[in-house]
């Protein structure tokens, strides 16, 4: 069922805000799945942890999706249509079918610029994962789809400073030992160990970005997950003085506090 925030969401946010780099993974072992996304926001744009749902779809197991480029005018039709068909177990509801039908013009006039990242699976345990850009996404924009014996990902960005970034991300995820959240923070910290990359927009105050997140999933079955890693971080500074990385405070909450959800 969708969630109130949704509409709520659009109501107060239905603003033009162009993501950056993002990346969506599922455990194939455990069934976790999880995000990790960057960008820089504009100076009148405020947003809060509920800026998670509002752009990531987790479908308790079967498929996780996240929407960047243009966000905040879809409407309500487009979210139900979104968070349902997350949680079908058909392999008929392939990722590809999934961002084609999502990203049609009778669904979303405005798909030419959005980004979507998705992996999905289906009842017979077999995945599918997918990126589509369309043709009015800011460039530079690239993405990467993998998949090992035991994840699966799409890494993708726009407005970015050159491909390096999700190159850098996928290889560190794949080095990286540890649970899915282990992997996923240090696919995005390795943009900010590399300086000189990131969101275009954020360079000239020396970050990649000013807003990021984490959340991983615990999957339980096709009608319960559960969050258990939760951190949103956002360091906009309307003076635009002294403003702090927010991949590298993302980082640093990881590291002190895990980011554990609190119920």
């Amino acid at each position: 069922m969708l969630k109130i925030l949704f509409s709520i969401f659009i109501i107060f946010y239905s603003r033009f805000i162009f993501a950056t780099f993002s990346m969506v993974a599922i455990d194939k072992e455990t069934n976790i799945s999880g995000s990790v996304f960057a960008t820089c926001i504009d100076e009148d744009v405020s947003l809060t942890n509920e800026f998670i749902d509002y752009v990531v779809f987790n479908g308790n197991g079967y498929g996780i999706m996240i929407t960047q480029g243009l966000i905040g005018n879809q409407n309500l039709d487009w979210y139900n249509t979104a968070e349902h068909i997350m949680y079908q177990d058909d392999p008929y509801y392939s990722a590809d079918f999934i961002l084609q039908y999502l990203s049609s013009i009778d669904m979303d006039p405005s798909y030419q610029d959005r980004q979507y990242l998705i992996v999905k699976k289906n009842i017979n345990k077999q995945f599918t994962n997918a990126v589509i850009t369309g043709g009015g996404v800011f460039d530079k924009k690239y993405s990467i789809l993998g998949e090992t014996n035991r994840y699966v990902y799409a890494i993708a960005g726009n407005l970015l400073t050159n491909i390096n970034i999700i190159k850098f991300m996928e290889k560190s995820f794949l080095n990286t030992r540890g649970s899915l959240s282990d992997k996923l923070i240090q696919a995005i910290y390795v943009v900010y160990k590399n300086k000189g990359l990131g969101d275009k927009r954020c360079l000239n105050l020396n970050i990649t970005s000013n807003l990021a997140f984490l959340r991983i999933y615990n999957n339980i079955d096709i009608n319960s997950s559960e969050i258990t890693h939760n951190c949103f971080i956002n360091t906009k500074n309307n003076t635009k003085i002294n403003i702090k990385d927010a991949v590298n405070e993302l980082y640093k909450s990881y590291k002190k506090i895990g980011c554990i959800h609190q119920q």
